[in-house]
């Protein structure tokens, strides 16, 4: 006999939920350890949830929400698309524009 479990037997927003640990977190956001911590004492990042005495994880449809604010808060701001400086290393950007930085040979 097969049993169906129904939708009442999970607690409310639980279907699909998922925990990101940090690292599952910083990949996610690009974001490093520290920002993530910071962000979340000035109450501008989700609150982490625990999930064992000593483990910790941010749900994820809460940290996925926080990113599309993100970038719906950079496509709504007036302006160019990038900041002035390069998108790409130094060493890459003179490369691309002929500025070849000198080889570091043997000393």
């Amino acid at each position: 006999m097969h049993h169906s479990s129904s939708n009442t037997d999970q607690p409310e927003g639980f279907i699909g939920a998922q925990i990101l640990r940090l690292p599952q977190v910083c990949r996610v956001t690009g974001l490093g350890r520290s920002m993530i911590y910071q962000l979340e004492a000035e109450r501008r990042f989700p609150c982490r949830v625990r999930i064992g005495a000593r483990a910790v994880g941010w749900v994820e449809s809460e940290v996925q929400s926080w990113v599309a604010g993100r970038i719906q808060h950079h496509r709504a701001a007036p302006g160019p698309c990038m900041s002035h400086r390069s998108p790409l290393p130094s060493s890459e950007h003179a490369t691309l524009t002929g500025q070849v930085p000198p080889f570091p040979g043997p000393r």
